[in-house]
C-alpha cells in the first residue's frame, strides 16, 4: 500500500535519512522505534510532504506521492504530530471541523463528527471547551480524532504515548487497535517500543537514518539486542515466543 524506497533527507551537512525502506501494507499496524535523533519523525514528515527527500522514491499504491502536504492528505495519507499540536483557543467541536477541512457536505462533516464522539465519548462531553484546557491524554484523543476526520487510509502516529501516565498509554494503544479495526492501515513511530512492538504486524528499527532491524513484532521482542537496547530486559525474559504472547493475552483478559 505505501512503499518507501532508499529514502534520503537532509538537514544542511546533517544527513537524517540514509537510505531508509520500509512497506507498509493494507490493513496493517506497522511500528518504527529507535532512539531520538534516530530519523523516526523525519520519515513521517517525509511521508506527508514536510520535508522533502534528496533521493529515493515514496509511492502509494504504485504512484509517486505528490509533494505538497494538502494533496497527500487529500489522497488519504493523515499525520498526527508529535506533541499532539491541536488549535488551544478552539473548542473541541471546532478542532474537529478543522480535522475535516476536505469535507465539502455540512452533512459528512457532522456524522463525522459524531462518529468521532462515539469512539471517544469524553469529547462529546467536552465539544464545547477549548483544546488547551484539556488533559494531556485527552489533547491527544483530540489529536487522533482530529486526524482521523479526513477519513485517512493511513494514519501516521508519531509519538502518541509521550508524556502520559501509564493508564492512559493503555488507553492509546487501545484506540490504536479500534481504529486498525476500522480498516486504517497506521504506522507507528513511538518512543514506547515494547508497547509498539506489541501491537504491530510488522516493525522496523530506526539508528541513525538507517534500517538496522526488521521483523514481526513479536521477533523483535526476542531479539537480544533490541531486548538489551530499547525493552531494558535480557533475551532469556523472552525465550519463548508463543508463550510470551500467551502471558499477554491472560494479563489483557
Amino acid at each position: 500500500m505505501l512503499r518507501v524506497e532508499n529514502l534520503y533527507v537532509s538537514y544542511g551537512h546533517i544527513d537524517a535519512l540514509k537510505g531508509v525502506s520500509l512497506q507498509v501494507p493494507e490493513g496493517a499496524v506497522v511500528s518504527i522505534i529507535g532512539s531520538n535523533g534516530a530519523g523516526k519523525t523525519t520519515l513521517l514528515n517525509a511521508i506527508s510532504g514536510l520535508v522533502n527527500p534528496i533521493k529515493g522514491s515514496i509511492q502509494f499504491h504504485e504512484k509517486s506521492l505528490p509533494k505538497e502536504p494538502n494533496r497527500i492528505v487529500r489522497l488519504g495519507i493523515v499525520q498526527v504530530p508529535e506533541g499532539r499540536k491541536i488549535f488551544p483557543g478552539l473548542t473541541v467541536k471546532e478542532n474537529l471541523v478543522m480535522g475535516g477541512y476536505t469535507v465539502s457536505s455540512r452533512r459528512v462533516l457532522n456524522e463525522r463528527i459524531e462518529k468521532m464522539f462515539q469512539l471517544f465519548p469524553r469529547l462529546r462531553e467536552r465539544k464545547d471547551q477549548q483544546g488547551g484546557t484539556l488533559s494531556g491524554g485527552e489533547q491527544q484523543m483530540l489529536a487522533i480524532c482530529r486526524g482521523l476526520m479526513a477519513d485517512p487510509k493511513v494514519l501516521l502516529l508519531d509519538e502518541p504515548s509521550l508524556g502520559l501516565a501509564p493508564l492512559l498509554v493503555n488507553e492509546i494503544f487501545q484506540l490504536i487497535l479500534k481504529i486498525r479495526s476500522m480498516g486504517v492501515t497506521i504506522l507507528l513511530v513511538e518512543q514506547n517500543a515494547r508497547k509498539a512492538l506489541s501491537i504491530c504486524d510488522f516493525a522496523y528499527v530506526l539508528e541513525t537514518g538507517s534500517v538496522t532491524f526488521q521483523g514481526t513484532g513479536e521477533e523483535l521482542l526476542c531479539n537480544e539486542q533490541i531486548s538489551e537496547a530499547y525493552l531494558g530486559k535480557t533475551i532469556q525474559e523472552c525465550e519463548d515466543p508463543e508463550d510470551a504472547m500467551s502471558q499477554k493475552s491472560k494479563k489483557r483478559g
